[in-house]
């Protein structure tokens, strides 16, 4: 077995700090957002709120909730949580999608630029009552995922280096 220096190990603990603190960053910082949009959505819930939103909303905090703990153990389970759990979110992602092309249909369709009489709601990419951040949020969501992918492997390879 070779030994590792004192220098090495502290270069590899760098290189997974970095990942680590992103992922933890948008985690807290996209949980506090969500719950904040989940607690708008309850004090609009006797209007024309759609439930979707709500599940919508608690399934966003719930994956982010989850990145962070997964992070929080800093272990090779806790990264694989997290990476789950980011790949949940792009989940919601899709089915918000889903949720949204049929109603964008309705209205003559997202692409369409020729004034309409029905006001249409803001739909960033596609997405019904989608706000600019929530652009951001799902582009530093692939950012985390890919980062933390990444990691794994070099994590991996590591492992079954040394064994």
């Amino acid at each position: 077995m070779t030994e590792h220096s004192p220098k090495a190990l502290r270069k590899r603990l760098r290189q997974t700090e970095r990942p680590v603190a992103l992922g933890l960053i948008v985690g807290v910082s996209c949980t506090g957002l969500h719950s904040y949009l989940l607690y708008r959505e309850f004090q609009h819930l006797h209007g024309e709120v759609p439930l979707f939103f709500i599940r919508l909303h608690m399934l966003f905090v719930l994956a982010f909730l989850t990145c962070v703990i997964g992070l929080l153990l800093r272990s090779r389970r806790g990264l694989i949580l997290s990476i789950i759990s980011l790949v949940a979110v792009l989940a919601n992602y899709v089915l918000w999608y889903e949720f949204s092309l049929p109603i964008l249909n309705e209205f003559g369709g997202f692409w369409d630029l020729q004034p309409t009489p029905i006001p249409v709601p803001s739909h960033p990419m596609g997405l019904i009552d989608a706000y600019w951040f929530n652009i951001v949020i799902l582009f530093a969501v692939v950012i985390v995922l890919a980062w933390q992918v990444k990691l794994l492997i070099t994590i991996s390879r590591h492992r079954e280096s040394a064994n």
